[in-house]
């Protein structure tokens, strides 16, 4: 397909140009700030079981065959009312700079979401801004605000708690996903988990078998915490967690706040289960409508109208990329 002077195409996971490869890299960090590399890149595309079908994206080519732009595509299933359905994510929309304003972006999305339709994707969702100059755009395709993010703060606390925070084991961490099925396979808005989805994590350097932890005594792994060891921007970030009632996710988060290496914790994983639990820790939630909402086209989207509350169902941003 071509774009007056641009080449517009399909990516597949195969597709071996060393030098597409480091300039999607390049795209990718210019616009996100990702540090990857085109090894990086293709570890997650092949690792990944969101990217485990072509096409993985679609992309532009100026006339001296170098890319321009980059859609990236992901699959997931996701419970919504109690049924599962197929689902398509957005999650890398970027134009060079210099490229923009000459309708590729408009396009790649066009072409990546015709595609998702012609495999029976109907359900589609990206992330944006409203104040972004992409946003109205997004519009006019269809997408419509379907949640905005609300993320959970409180400040760390270093004295003790009668929960310690403690490791998994091997063993344990290989229980991980069977609780997830357990605890949220059912709750609208969230995967049904398939394969290994940490291994993401893995690909863009993590080492996520130090991430995990639990207020579990051995031997009666109920529950676990996914969270990033060190702080960031003096934050110690919760990614995931998950356990069987609020008393857990109550005394789960005193643990992360006595261990945290952070000012603060955040928790970005919006589980609806944990609300209570994390209200009597003394969190607070943030609505952080101004700077990022998921959009999404296809029959979740109801009505245009924006969520505002700390108990909606959604997947975290780092869950679904």
């Amino acid at each position: 397909m071509w774009l007056e002077e641009y080449r517009l195409g399909p990516w597949n996971k195969d597709l071996d140009d060393e030098r597409l490869g480091q300039q999607s890299a390049d795209l990718m960090y210019g616009a996100f700030d990702w540090p990857t590399s085109k090894g990086t890149v293709k570890e997650l595309l092949r690792k990944d079981p969101r990217h485990a079908k072509d096409p993985v994206a679609t992309y532009a080519t100026d006339p001296g065959g170098d890319l321009v732009g980059y859609v990236g595509i992901a699959r997931r299933p996701v419970v919504h009312e109690g049924e599962v359905l197929s689902s398509g994510h957005l999650w890398t929309i970027a134009v060079r700079q210099d490229h923009t304003r000459k309708g590729i972006g408009r396009a790649l999305i066009e072409m990546a979401v015709e595609g998702l339709n012609e495999e029976g994707i109907e359900v589609i969702t990206l992330y944006s801004t409203p104040g972004l100059v992409a946003y109205p755009i997004y519009r006019s395709l269809g997408f419509l605000d379907h949640h905005r993010l609300a993320f959970w703060l409180g400040d760390a606390c270093q004295e003790g708690t009668a929960n310690e925070l403690r490791p998994l084991t091997g063993e344990e961490r290989g229980r991980v996903i069977p609780i997830w099925d357990r605890h949220m396979g059912g709750v609208d808005g969230f995967s049904v988990r398939e394969d290994n989805p940490y291994a993401a994590h893995t690909a863009m350097g993590a080492n996520t078998s130090e991430w995990f932890s639990t207020i579990d005594p051995p031997g009666t792994l109920e529950g676990f915490v996914h969270m990033s060891l060190g702080p960031t921007r003096g934050l110690t970030v919760v990614r995931e967690i998950v356990g069987p009632d609020p008393d857990w996710y109550k005394h789960a988060i005193q643990a992360v706040q006595a261990k945290a290496k952070g000012d603060q914790v955040w928790v970005t994983h919006r589980n609806p289960l944990a609300t209570d639990g994390l209200e009597a820790a003394g969190l607070r939630w943030n609505d952080v409508h101004a700077f990022e909402r998921m959009m999404a086209v296809g029959p979740i989207v109801e009505v245009d109208e924006v969520v505002s509350d700390p108990r909606w169902f959604a997947e975290s941003r780092n869950d679904v990329f």
